[in-house]
């Protein structure tokens, strides 16, 4: 655990209203951590530590955590499902436990995307290897740049020297997955999963939105699990931490999580529940007027914008 200097943000939808920044220790817990019961030690703050910030704490957990900090001020910053597909079998014996109608919808959507370029398989291409790494990035970054993830939410893929210099560290050391889909001879989607042990992680993906009819994401997510399978090398493939169709669709199981923030007793830090709670009710106001009115579409496009 680390100390860090760490933006509180609030959003509505994907615009950020408001934050705070404190000085926290960041406790992370992996799907491994969460699935075999492996738990941080959480010490003393050291000097100049404000709180700490515990992200994807199983969820059953949160009332024990909070009673070891009877003096600190516990909020709830998130709460969402851990998605993860367990990948001990085969391609062919994971989608049997889609239902029939999925699993044809899946593939429909595949052999029309292949359609697009007049070709029986969609082009995906793999980039594992440290010789293609730059070639990867040299198209990603431009595609990610597209992304409402990099544009609104500054998550698309990074892309420094630095970045590229680890992601070859990565590939030399066989722990990371790289996948591009192309139509029309460019890269319209892509996937970056780096690998801890037997895990693949969703790190990053994106697409270009302006062939999101054709859901480039859902194609290039069926493909390259296809191949990942192949491998026989993976135990899980973690989503991470949020809530999404994407995920919610892909994954074979979850764990509720949070992310629990402990903070100084402040009177900052005391108003931080209310102030969610009051941003919560209003969000939820305003998305039952939009339905009533008919403008939900518009006001989720306008905060997407």
């Amino acid at each position: 655990m680390m100390l860090r200097e760490t933006d509180i943000a609030f959003r509505i939808g994907c615009r950020r209203v408001f934050g705070l920044t404190r000085k926290l220790v960041i406790a992370s817990y992996s799907l491994q951590d969460i699935l075999t019961g492996r738990r941080h030690q959480i010490g003393h703050l050291p000097d100049g530590g404000q709180g700490y910030r515990l992200q994807s704490l199983p969820a059953g957990e949160i009332a024990a955590v909070k009673r070891m900090f009877p003096n600190m001020i516990a909020h709830i910053m998130d709460g969402y499902p851990r998605y993860f597909i367990e990948m001990d079998g085969s391609y062919d014996e994971y989608l049997s436990g889609f239902s029939g109608k999925t699993r044809s919808t899946l593939r429909r959507k595949v052999r029309k995307f292949a359609a697009l370029d007049g070709r029986d398989k969609p082009d995906i291409r793999t980039y594992h290897d440290p010789s293609q790494i730059a070639d990867f990035f040299k198209l990603a970054s431009g595609l990610s740049a597209k992304t409402y993830q990099e544009r609104l939410l500054d998550a698309g893929l990074p892309a420094s020297s630095e970045d590229r210099d680890h992601a070859i560290g990565l590939a030399r050391e066989n722990r990371l997955r790289l996948f591009l889909l192309f139509s029309g001879g460019k890269p319209v989607s892509y996937l970056y999963l780096p690998v801890e042990g037997d895990t693949l992680i969703y790190a990053h993906l994106g697409y270009d939105p302006s062939y999101a009819k054709h859901s480039p994401g859902t194609v290039l997510q069926m493909l390259a699990l296809e191949e990942l399978f192949a491998e026989q090398r993976f135990s899980y493939f973690d989503f991470t931490e949020g809530e999404g169709p994407h995920k919610r669709l892909f994954a074979t199981g979850h764990v509720d999580c949070a992310t629990l923030l402990l903070l100084e007793n402040g009177m900052a830090n005391r108003l931080l529940p209310a102030a969610t709670g009051l941003l919560e009710s209003a969000v939820a106001g305003l998305g039952e007027l939009a339905e009533k009115t008919g403008t939900k579409p518009a006001l989720r496009r306008m905060l997407r914008a």
